[in-house]
């Protein structure tokens, strides 16, 4: 009898603990449809940064009842509100927002275009390729940059194309976006772009070729790479040698060699920590005439450092 009461007992604290349950829940969804609706309001505030946190917060909120507003502030007013209303709208619909993404990229504000692009970029939509392609076109530079860096983050080989027509803007910033684009990729169709731009002008953009042509690793570049040890850019340079220690090897001592005669220390220096890794008696003769003529010091120690490991590898 004892063990039946207290079974009934059970089950009605179980049927009241979940009826507090359910009327939690009803007054917390009561609350939050409260608190959205004066986000709502604050989105029609004098202040432009009452509006601009209203629409921040209705994107961590995700509720779906806040879009037609916040839609309606990213097309209208202030750029600042415009730009957080389309985070929010990103934030609440995902992959839903790409066509209304794509809208804000063609909008008259540079910035606001940007935003929207940069939306895209997270969200990594397919669909949305052959308009973020339109905006590579676009007249502003930070957008055409934009534009570029979401379509790499599709990591979609047949951009290839796109981005070897990119990666001749008449602006640098694109440039070197395009370039490192084509790194990403890692295909060698891009390896004959990217040497044709290892000479630009422009230091940012000859940084990051050297770094596409490591990651595509495509021994067609290591001559072009031996010249860049000569850059007046110390990064560049830098670059230049990791990439070669990796891609070098004895077919290209005599190139090496050679450029042991360079009339810049730093350009020698490099050559001779390389040529120690060839494992090529070739290499010992261009070190030891090399060594003969070299006068600065920290260069006449790499050699020497060359020449002993090569010799010990030799002699094995």
């Amino acid at each position: 009898m004892k063990s039946f009461v207290y079974r009934i007992s059970y089950i009605v604290c179980g049927i009241l603990f979940a009826a507090s349950l359910t009327s939690s829940s009803f007054l917390h969804a009561a609350e939050m449809d409260r608190g959205v609706q004066d986000l709502l309001e604050k989105l029609h505030d004098k202040d432009v940064y009452v509006r601009v946190d209203a629409a921040y917060t209705l994107g961590l909120t995700k509720a779906k009842d806040a879009l037609y507003s916040l839609k309606e502030a990213a097309k209208e007013g202030d750029p600042r509100v415009r730009m957080i209303a389309i985070g929010a709208i990103r934030m609440i619909d995902g992959k839903a927002s790409t066509a209304f993404l794509l809208e804000m990229a063609r909008d008259r504000d540079a910035d606001v275009r940007r935003k929207a692009i940069n939306e895209l970029e997270t969200l990594k939509e397919p669909q949305a390729k052959p308009g973020l392609i339109e905006m590579l076109r676009d007249e502003d530079i930070s957008v055409r940059v934009v534009a570029v860096e979401a379509l790499r983050a599709l990591n979609d080989k047949e951009l290839i194309p796109v981005f070897l027509g990119s990666i001749k803007d008449r602006n640098s910033k694109v440039r070197a976006a395009s370039a490192n684009a084509l790194g990403e990729l890692k295909d060698k169709s891009a390896t004959e772009a990217l040497i044709g731009v290892v000479n630009d002008p422009f230091t940012t953009v000859r940084r990051e070729a050297v770094r596409a042509l490591r990651k595509i690793a495509d021994k067609r570049a290591v001559p072009k790479l031996v010249r860049r040890l000569r850059d007046n850019d110390d990064k560049v340079r830098k670059l230049a040698f990791q990439a070669l220690e990796e891609l070098a090897d004895s077919s290209n001592t005599i190139d090496l060699g050679k450029n042991l005669r360079s009339g810049k220390w730093f350009s020698r220096f490099y050559v001779a920590k390389l040529l120690g890794n060839m494992k090529d008696e070739k290499a010992v003769w261009y070190l030891e005439s090399a060594l003969r003529r070299e006068q600065n010091k920290v260069v006449k120690k790499a050699m020497r450092e060359s020449l002993d490991k090569l010799n010990q590898e030799i002699a094995r």
